[in-house]
């Protein structure tokens, strides 16, 4: 399937167009860029996107700071992360790895000595700027380790109409339904009610799908609260109407 496929099902569906019809080319092109704002708004939740990428970056020795993203200028020229999960420090001649804290921008802001040196960094900073964003480690590494991320793999924007549409199963039908949706208004269309059911139900099941992956192979049924970055979170008891809830301790 092509992206071209995917738009005419998505306008077919609200009634843009009639079985067999085509867009035109400036149809097609509103339909293309209002795709590419969906997806792009998708990545701003965890749990619409279905993988987390691991990435490995050579480190320079006595230097902090590490642009990264799709400009050339960058030393680490990739896909600038939407949200980098966790990080570690490759030892040097090894496959061992040293966690790395991930710190915010007021923990940065309140190193006393950013300058330190030595041997093995072991806390990260992203200020995720765009289109470019930069990697600060400290301290700054005397040598030349490997810096190892996992970030969140963006649902990536199509660049032609004839790009080829790959997708795990369940986000196909999630595109299509909730792009029928985004399209509607600006055709004057009504959504009949079950278009709009489909569209959150399939949406529903691709997050559910995702969640489980976040969560391993147990199941939704063995947590009561879904991680939004794949890191546990506490348990809540359950308490049936009618029952005392959990013990307080004493004051």
């Amino acid at each position: 399937m092509q992206v071209l496929d995917l738009i005419t099902r998505a306008a077919t569906r609200v009634g843009i167009l009639q079985q067999g019809e085509t867009l035109n080319g400036s149809e097609s092109t509103d339909a293309f860029n209002a795709l590419n704002d969906m997806l792009d708004a998708w990545n701003t939740d965890r749990l619409n996107i279905y993988t987390v990428g691991q990435a490995q970056y050579a480190l320079t020795a006595t230097v902090q700071a590490y642009p990264i993203g799709p400009t050339a200028s960058a030393p680490f020229n990739v896909n600038r992360p939407v949200l980098i999960q966790s990080a570690s420090i490759i030892l040097p001649g090894t496959t061992i790895r040293q966690p790395m804290r991930i710190m915010t921008s007021a923990e940065f802001a309140r190193i006393k000595e950013r300058g330190l040196t030595g041997v093995l960094p072991d806390k990260l900073y992203c200020d995720y700027a765009a289109p470019n964003a930069t990697l600060y480690v400290h301290p700054i590494p005397s040598g030349t380790p490997t810096l190892e991320l996992y970030a969140w793999s963006a649902l990536a924007a199509f660049v032609t109409l004839q790009d080829t549409v790959t997708f795990p199963p369940g986000y196909v039908e999630a595109i299509v339904f909730n792009l029928a949706l985004k399209l509607a208004p600006e055709y004057g269309q009504q959504v009949d009610s079950l278009i709009a059911q489909t569209a959150m139900g399939s949406k529903q099941a691709m997050r559910a799908l995702n969640a489980q992956m976040l969560q391993g192979a147990v199941g939704t049924e063995a947590e009561t609260s879904l991680p939004i970055i794949g890191e546990p979170q506490p348990q809540v008891p359950m308490v049936q109407p009618g029952q005392p809830g959990p013990a307080q301790p004493a004051q």
